[in-house]
């Protein structure tokens, strides 16, 4: 007995001390919601890495595999598994467990939405403790309760709901809380063994098993006019050019947030499908003298709250115009989180700019009632072309190019916009806004102080084209009578409709047109 614990011991050091020479963000990869796709074979090849560039290298062909599209770069599968997994995170995660790697998540993630969510036992508790359906599908539905009975829940898998690969013509998954405390575990009866349904629908993605090479793709090319989406590929974790690094923890080591012209920036959104995802500008304004159209290198580092590296950030970029300044923008696929975010542009290999921000990433809601962020602009137009739902700062066929440095001129048109998502109707389907506004500030000759109160009015929300349930809100005024100085914007937005409120503040600066 003795020598087979040492035998085993000593294989588990050998495989730690192989693992070990991975980075700490490729090693915990295999221990994310991604282990509820792996074959055994999967496992074995993953316990049996040894380096960071055999970790991308599987990494990569693990999702090609299970790439349902693979004449082109775009990975739907991908992205249909990071947005479930968003969503386990949001409804199932307990004070002991992370959605994505709970009971539940792992049947949202490998079989998706259930037709039906019912409650059953307990005191009732369950009913109202249970999360709703993740993504909104299928009716919860809370059935008499058994005083003293164990709760449970039931997902009932059928009609449209059910995944084409299981071959039953419905069948359910139970979970019952044994334990107390909502942590839903399956429970396994004659009827009802969910592994049967994971592993059909693990070998159902896995659609080019024979695969050993990670295609290449002529669509696949950089950003062009500084706009992209969110990344789906493997995330990088470490920097090719050592100087880009070296400059970020330069600035941070000085415990500075921004060096340069370029002004940083960001925002929290969400697709009315529930895909969550995070632009970001950087704005340089004309006075750096770098035009529109200037080729440079968009670097970043991302890292959690622990101080662990989620993303590293290199590629190339053009700078679009927004006037006489220019900027570039991109969308990033962050999880809900606490990060600190670092993001610079570099020409010929040397950094010009950097800027920081802590960034809190609550994982939005899709079918909560909400606002975003205010956004101050002085350049907002309609697109040529409809635009992905997750392109930065694209608003239903609208963008909206952020003043990052919220200095206008009094030659501006001062422009602000925000959205709004499931607003409150009225019986003919249209939001009912009504908007209080109020402008102070401190004219730069030492003038009488400006406080300029607005009555509350009605406000016009107009649908997003494309974006089901979304409406932005843009109004525009002329500064040409404002005198240069500071000053601050109030807001408040009344939903009639559902007696919500909604308070913006933003400061900003008028100077005089050149």
């Amino acid at each position: 007995m003795r020598k087979i614990t040492i035998g085993f011991a000593a294989v588990v050091m050998m495989a730690g001390s192989a693992f070990a020479q991975l980075s700490s963000e490729n090693a915990k990869w295999g221990d994310t919601a991604v282990k509820h796709l792996m074959t055994k074979e999967d496992v074995k090849a993953w316990k049996a890495l040894k380096s960071d560039a055999e970790a991308k290298k599987f990494i990569d062909l693990f999702w090609a595999r299970r790439d349902p599209t693979p004449d082109t770069a775009r990975n739907e599968f991908k992205e249909e598994f990071d947005l479930r997994v968003g969503l386990a995170d949001r409804n199932f995660t307990t004070t002991k467990t992370r959605g994505s790697m709970s009971d539940r998540g792992k049947a949202a993630i490998l079989l998706g939405n259930a037709f039906t969510v019912t409650n059953q036992g307990g005191t009732g508790r369950a009913a109202s403790n249970a999360p709703t359906n993740p993504g909104g599908g299928g009716a919860d539905v809370s059935v008499g309760a058994v005083r003293g009975a164990r709760p449970m829940i039931v997902w009932t898998y059928a009609s449209d709901k059910k995944p084409k690969f299981i071959d039953r013509k419905d069948f359910q998954i139970m979970f019952s809380d044994e334990r107390g405390g909502g942590e839903y575990e399956f429970a396994i009866t004659p009827r009802s063994n969910p592994e049967t349904f994971f592993s059909q629908a693990v070998k159902a993605y896995l659609v080019r098993p024979e695969l050993t090479e990670v295609p290449t793709y002529a669509d696949a090319a950089g950003p062009v006019g500084g706009s992209t989406a969110p990344a789906v590929a493997t995330r990088n974790t470490t920097f090719r050019d050592s100087s880009l690094k070296a400059a970020i923890d330069a600035l941070r080591a000085e415990k500075k947030m921004r060096m340069g012209p370029a002004h940083l920036t960001w925002g929290e959104f969400v697709t009315p499908t529930g895909e969550g995802f995070v632009p970001v500008s950087l704005y340089v304004p004309a006075t750096a003298n770098i035009p529109a159209g200037t080729k440079m290198t968009f670097f970043g580092l991302i890292q959690n709250a622990a101080g662990d590296v989620v993303e590293v950030l290199e590629e190339d970029a053009t700078l679009a115009a927004s006037h006489k300044d220019s900027y570039f923008d991109k969308s990033l696929n962050l999880a809900p989180g606490k990060y600190n975010a670092t993001f610079g542009l570099a020409a010929n290999g040397k950094p010009v700019s950097i800027a920081s921000a802590e960034m809190a990433i609550t994982g939005l809601n899709p079918t909560d009632a909400a606002v975003s962020d205010l956004i101050l602009s002085n350049n907002a137009y309609p697109l040529p072309a409809a635009q992905k739902l997750t392109d930065p700062y694209a608003f239903g066929g609208l963008k909206v190019v952020p003043k990052g440095d919220a200095i206008f001129s009094t030659a501006d048109d001062f422009t602000y916009f925000f959205e709004v998502r499931n607003p409150g109707v009225d019986e003919a389907g249209a939001p009912k806004l009504r908007m209080k506004l109020d402008i102070t500030g401190t004219p730069a000759d030492g003038g009488k102080a400006v406080n300029m109160a607005f009555p509350m009015s009605e406000v016009v929300a107009e649908p997003l084209k494309g974006v089901k349930g979304h409406y932005g809100v843009i109004q525009a005024f002329s500064l040409a009578d404002f005198k240069p100085g500071q000053y601050k914007m109030k807001m408040r937005v009344v939903d009639s409709v559902l007696k919500k409120n909604y308070d913006f503040e933003r400061q900003f600066t008028i100077t005089k047109a050149p």
